[in-house]
């Protein structure tokens, strides 16, 4: 049976300043994407956008759990054309999904899951090489004030290829 990727991280901040990070549109624009629009509530949508990588995932939110959990369910979903995949809409159907744990008042962990994201998606070794990119930046947003999220620029769309 397939796995999906799973990737942990361990935070010297609260599971609420976490949670923030994770679930509003201002905290995804500071590590993963500048162009988020993020809904603030269950059943709206997220969209995020990689302009000059030609990607982009617009998620149903399936839950909002202060401090606890944040889960999209990807509705539709574009590599690039330039990607080689037979397939541009795999990510449809799987589910980004941050479940925080509280440890204590300045300690947390987000346990990361993207449901469906196996290895026998031809995206694999891709996305992962993007999730641990992205979530390094969350990391670094929330240990020294400053992530690194996707810029439409040349820099960025480096790290798409």
């Amino acid at each position: 049976m397939s796995k999906d990727f799973h990737y942990t991280l361990r935070l010297p901040v609260s599971a609420k300043k976490l949670y923030e990070a994770i679930a509003t549109e201002d905290g995804v624009r500071r590590w993963w994407t500048q162009f988020a629009d993020v809904g603030q509530e269950t059943g709206s949508i997220a969209e995020f956008r990689f302009p000059m990588a030609g990607f982009y995932v617009k998620a149903e939110i399936q839950s909002l759990i202060p401090s606890k959990l944040v889960e999209w369910k990807v509705i539709d979903s574009m590599h690039p054309e330039k990607s080689g995949f037979s397939n541009l809409r795999d990510w449809e159907g799987t589910v980004i999904r941050f479940d925080i744990e509280d440890v204590s008042e300045n300690e947390s962990v987000v346990h990361f899951t993207h449901q469906g994201l196996t290895k026998e998606l031809e995206c694999y070794q891709v996305c992962e090489n993007g999730w641990f990119t992205y979530l390094s930046s969350l990391k670094e947003l929330l240990v020294n004030g400053q992530g690194k999220p996707y810029m439409d620029d040349i820099e960025s769309e480096s790290l798409m290829k």
